[in-house]
């Protein structure tokens, strides 16, 4: 292999691999790090946002079970399971940022029992198939008819009934329709983001 050839086989394994980290906020899991991939479409969400939005949880996610669709890194999900969730189960249709979102659960929580990580398309697994109390929504910006069709789906379950809680991030772009049986408890906005809890009433 010639000199040339080997620089561009080698630059293009590292811009695959390349990747950042996040701490988780708060609870047993404080200060543990997190990789990110640097890959077009995920994007976890802020710290402040984060801590915010788990200031509203903190009261409620003690014992609950959780489903954290269009996971990516883990961000949300690990955050619920470090401040007492009793298990969350991790959706990520993207091989390579399932691999990573893999390596985050398993090296942090060693309860395996706690959590399920499936590689599959959020869309279909928002079709529940069990009960869950507490839901993260947090699809990629670019393509916000992925929130539309998961709630839809949501919606159309026989289990959605059990869904006490849905925390729902969008761009400020996107506008969200009322969602049957749920009013908004809380929400912030940043400079280009929206997250709100909903509450079912």
């Amino acid at each position: 292999m010639d000199r040339i050839s080997q620089k561009t086989d080698i630059g293009t394994v590292m811009k695959k691999t390349q990747s950042h980290t996040i701490r988780i906020i708060g609870g047993d899991y404080r200060s543990r790090l997190l990789t990110v991939m640097d890959k077009e479409g995920l994007r976890p969400t802020g710290n402040r946002m984060r801590e915010t939005l788990f200031n509203w949880l903190q009261p409620i996610i003690i014992g609950q079970t959780c489903l954290d669709l269009f996971a990516g890194s883990g961000a949300l999900g690990m955050e619920a399971l470090s401040r007492g969730a009793k298990s969350v189960t991790f959706v990520e249709k993207d091989r390579e940022a399932f691999a990573t979102l893999k390596q985050n659960v398993m090296s942090i929580c060693k309860e395996r029992e706690r959590y399920q990580l499936l590689n599959k398309d959020a869309v279909q697994v928002a079709a529940l198939t069990q009960a869950y109390g507490v839901i993260f929504l947090d699809p990629p910006f670019a393509l916000p008819e992925l929130l539309t069709h998961a709630l839809t789906a949501l919606q159309a379950s026989t289990h959605f009934a059990s869904v006490r809680y849905l925390v729902i991030e969008r761009s400020l772009a996107m506008k969200i329709e009322a969602i049957e049986g749920f009013s908004v408890h809380r929400e912030m906005n940043t400079k280009e983001s929206n997250v709100s809890l909903w509450v079912r009433a």
